[in-house]
């Protein structure tokens, strides 16, 4: 769905539509990571960041945003390599104040 998002032409529908399948594929990342199933988490990460950049919903990328803070170093090796490779992803995800968990996350977001 994130490969989707990506991909296709969006024609006339409705851009502020856009967070239904975000917040879809991000419910499902959210799912695998609890799970520890990195390899599945990597595999949809990369995608949902580059389709969340794409899409710039300010209400998405907060919910992103609250997500990737509550990550803690156990479990944020199955999204943090996927946007480190991501550069626009880091841009757009960095943010002054921001105190994830995660030290990892903190290292390459923390603005």
């Amino acid at each position: 769905m994130a490969g989707h998002l990506i991909r296709s032409p969006w024609g006339d529908r409705d851009v502020q539509y856009a967070t239904t399948p975000l917040t879809f594929v991000l419910t499902v990342l959210r799912a695998l990571v609890e799970m520890r199933s990195v390899g599945l988490a990597q595999d949809v990460a990369g995608l949902y960041f580059e389709a969340d950049v794409k899409w710039d919903q300010p209400s998405q990328r907060t919910r992103t945003l609250e997500w990737l803070a509550d990550l803690s170093d156990s479990v944020v090796g199955a999204v943090h390599p996927e946007l480190a490779r991501r550069p626009a992803a880091v841009e757009y995800y960095r943010e002054l104040g921001w105190h994830p968990r995660s030290v990892a996350l903190r290292g390459l977001l923390a603005a």
